[in-house]
């Protein structure tokens, strides 16, 4: 009776080990792949490059732009004779850039850190007409 005892004993003890290092086991996996799940996010939204962008107005005109954290290359194009001025602002109304500020023609390329991935608006006062490229 005493042997019976001690392999019940040893067999639970076991048992208890065994479930343990499995629970550990899991968990520890579940954790690692939601680590490398967030590093991937972060890893692709910072490395992300801007989708080209192309379009012509004539006169003032406000549009909402998108752009995708990091650089984004953008490209002013101006033939008129009178002011322009070109300027990002942050959705909550602040300004994010001022990207030209000139009198008469202009052909301008501006590199900028774009903070975190969102809604901008761009905002040209002019005559006449112009384009705005982003790469």
């Amino acid at each position: 009776m005493a042997n019976i005892l001690k392999y019940a004993a040893f067999i639970l003890v076991m048992m208890l080990i065994i479930t343990i290092g499995v629970m550990y086991y899991s968990n520890d996996k579940t954790q690692n792949t939601e680590h490398q799940s967030a590093n991937k996010t972060v890893q692709n939204e910072s490395t992300s490059e801007q989708y080209k962008i192309f379009f012509n107005f004539n006169g003032d005109e406000t549009q909402i732009i998108d752009l995708i954290k990091g650089t984004a290359e953008i490209i002013l194009v101006y033939e008129g004779t009178s002011e322009f001025t070109a300027r990002i602002f942050n959705t909550d109304g602040t300004l994010f850039t001022e990207l030209v500020d000139t009198h008469g023609p202009i052909n301008d390329k501006q590199i900028i850190s774009v903070p975190k991935t969102g809604a901008y608006l761009l905002e040209v006062k002019t005559t006449g007409e112009w384009s705005m490229n982003r790469k």
